[in-house]
């Protein structure tokens, strides 16, 4: 006869390798925390970017504004798509950034954000 074990009561027990097994809100989370403490912060009038050298060759960026900025989220997304394609362009891959949108971000042109975008990443040297 068969017996089943029962379940144990850890259930989110990971192997040693966890780094392989978190969840995508895991890894972002961590992304930030790691991001937030050891980067460094650049401005520019309507951005503000904070990096962090990384060693691995990953390559993450995430960009926020926030409703302060931007009320409609037609904007903010119009303004995410904008600024990542512009970093994409730009940048090497070996680096975490997040974006920060400041006030009036929201009325420039692209041509405008793109001399932002480029006047950041040559600012803190990606």
């Amino acid at each position: 006869m068969l017996r089943l074990q029962p379940k144990s009561n850890n259930t989110r027990h990971r192997p040693q390798n966890e780094s392989l097994l978190l969840s995508r809100s895991e890894k972002t989370k961590n992304f930030f925390n790691t991001v937030s403490k050891y980067g460094v912060l650049f401005h520019s009038n309507h951005l503000s970017i904070k990096t962090l050298n990384d060693k691995t060759k990953e390559y993450e960026s995430h960009i926020i504004i926030s409703k302060k900025v931007s009320p409609s989220a037609v904007s903010r997304n119009k303004i995410k798509r904008r600024v990542k394609a512009l970093f994409k362009e730009i940048s090497p891959k070996s680096k975490k950034v997040i974006f920060y949108g400041k006030k009036g971000i929201s009325n420039l042109s692209f041509k405008e954000l793109q001399e932002e975008v480029k006047y950041l990443i040559k600012k803190s040297e990606l």
